[in-house]
């Protein structure tokens, strides 16, 4: 991702903050997969934070297992990529998909990765001063 001449942007600091949002599925009540009633969704909001000053967000969920997927965000993926640079996205990702696949290519650990991979191309959309539409190449016809 980064060219000739392009900042390294350490990552100093990970952040999963986890946030409750009312849900309402505007059908009868279940028990989809917990086996209770859903009155709200728990998701994880992933901020990372760069030696530059540039501050990336992204989303995990976890549907009841937040608390899981926080605990492998702060404990398991963030000591892998602190101190690294943050606009290096593909070998990041690729790194922690060969380092965390004894945990399971799905789940937990794919939800913990996907919000770190959303708030990595994050950064990269404001680091370029672009919407990450137009980094990635412009709208899709």
């Amino acid at each position: 991702m980064p060219t000739e001449g392009t900042h390294i942007m350490k990552i100093t600091n990970i952040e999963a903050i986890p946030v409750r949002i009312p849900f309402t599925h505007g059908g009868p009540l279940g028990d989809f997969i917990t086996g209770k009633d859903w009155t709200e969704l728990g998701h994880l909001l992933v901020k990372i934070d760069t030696d530059s000053g540039i501050t990336g967000y992204g989303e995990s969920f976890g549907f009841d297992a937040i608390q899981t997927t926080k605990t492998a965000i702060d404990s398991l993926i963030s000591p892998m990529i602190i101190g690294r640079d943050a606009s290096q996205i593909d070998v990041l990702m690729n790194d922690l998909a060969l380092k965390t696949h004894i945990f399971g290519r799905y789940g937990i650990t794919t939800f913990a990765l996907s919000g770190i991979d959303i708030a990595l191309w994050d950064i990269a959309g404001k680091a370029a001063g672009l919407p990450l539409n137009k980094l990635l190449g412009g709208p899709y016809k």
